[in-house]
């Protein structure tokens, strides 16, 4: 049984300290899946969707003897409501985890990371913040979208207190450890020793350090969204005897059309608005947590110096 998860937030240094764990030889993560998503009970990219059971879920983990920390990472765990309970009372006082980064950025590069994958087919970010609250009472969007539901609320899943506040609600204090993904930019070492101290498992350990899961924006965001959405179920509706052969190249051509992408940039002013409302939130988490964030909002009320900002 896992006795540790990372629990997100999505884009906040998550899939990087998921990979520096698989390297320490006392830590065991699924190789297989890296968002299992188990305990979350609804949408697509949940396990229960491709029709998975709790048999399944512990059968990633049966590769793990003799490894004192099991753990995986799965993001939508801080948002969703529920997660918290349904973790403890299948898996106990486990150790929780979580990454939290400037939440205006994050959004931003969430964004960025669907269109990417083809999962989103809002033409601007600003698009996407203008149909997330439309989407959040769609019945029909939850359940169809490409990927998971949290992925799509771009700014709710950045009001971090009330999440983080629901796992120290639910397990000790000391079963929970926050990062903040600035901190682990510019020092990933010494965030992987605190985990390994954390996690019981060597901390003298030294990871190879790497970026993973950098987001960049597809040259065409419609073409992309097609190849991920439509392309296949026409193929198997119009010439279904080689709709197979004929779908070979989807992949080939969505890395090109990535490729010819580029980092997508955040306006100043977008960004000023998203930390107006993200403030509020911010210092509540500040009194949650007991420490300063000012490494998000800096020393004028937004922090951000009049630069754009780039998607990571």
């Amino acid at each position: 049984m896992p006795n540790f998860l990372i629990v997100g937030a999505p884009k906040s240094g998550t899939t990087s300290l998921n990979e520096y764990l698989r390297q320490h030889p006392d830590v065991f993560v699924p190789k297989k899946h890296k968002e299992p998503t188990y305990f979350v009970r609804e949408g697509k990219g949940s396990w229960k969707s491709f029709g998975g059971t709790l048999d399944s879920y512990m059968g990633l983990f049966r590769n793990a003897k003799g490894k004192k920390a099991i753990g995986e990472a799965s993001t939508a765990y801080l948002y969703d409501d529920d997660s918290p309970g349904w973790i403890k009372k299948v898996l106990g006082e486990v150790k929780i985890i979580i990454l939290l980064r400037n939440p205006a950025k994050r959004a931003f590069s969430l964004y960025t990371y669907n269109t990417m994958h083809g999962w989103e087919d809002a033409p601007t970010f600003e698009e996407g913040l203008r149909r997330e609250p439309l989407r959040r009472r769609d019945a029909r969007f939850r359940a169809n979208c490409p990927h998971l539901f949290q992925a799509y609320m771009y700014f709710d899943t950045g009001l971090y207190s009330k999440q983080v506040k629901r796992y120290l609600n639910i397990f000790k204090p000391e079963r929970v450890r926050v990062y903040i993904f600035e901190d682990f930019v510019r020092h990933p070492q010494i965030i992987c020793k605190d985990t390994f101290r954390f996690l019981d498992v060597d901390s003298e350990f030294v990871p190879t350090i790497d970026i993973y899961n950098e987001g960049k924006a597809p040259r065409s965001i419609a073409l992309q969204f097609w190849l991920e959405t439509k392309a296949n179920l026409l193929l198997k509706r119009y010439v279904n005897r080689y709709a197979e052969t004929l779908a070979r190249p989807i992949p080939t051509v969505k890395e090109l059309n990535k490729r010819l992408g580029s980092k997508p940039v955040l306006s100043k002013e977008l960004y000023d608005h998203l930390m107006d409302r993200y403030l509020p939130d911010i210092y509540r988490l500040e009194q949650l947590l007991g420490r300063n964030l000012s490494t998000w909002y800096g020393n004028s009320i937004h922090g951000h110096a009049g630069n754009p900002v780039s998607a990571a």
